[in-house]
């Protein structure tokens, strides 16, 4: 994962522990709340609304197939920071 890269579990608004039904849901909710047919217009938005719809979209499609999500945790735990070093000896 780069450091460009961007949380998919956040962009969900869920855990990484999620299972697949809770992240079926917020892809759900998600999709509710950004898609311009069904959002409410009291809702404000950024500059870039479809951008966002587009992160969404994306952030399912690999977090509900297991062998990319599989693929993505790995990715995402070799990035992560992990505890110091000291000196050995």
């Amino acid at each position: 994962m780069s450091g460009r890269e961007p949380d998919l579990y956040a962009v969900l608004g869920v855990p990484g522990s999620a299972g697949q039904a809770e992240i079926t849901a917020a892809f759900r909710r998600k999709l509710r709340e950004h898609h311009p047919d069904l959002r409410s217009p009291d809702v404000p938005f950024g500059p870039d609304p479809d951008e966002q719809l587009r992160r969404i979209v994306a952030a399912y499609a690999v977090l509900r197939d297991p062998h990319r999500r599989a693929e993505y945790d790995r990715r995402r735990a070799d990035t992560a920071p992990g505890p110091p070093r000291g000196p050995s000896g």
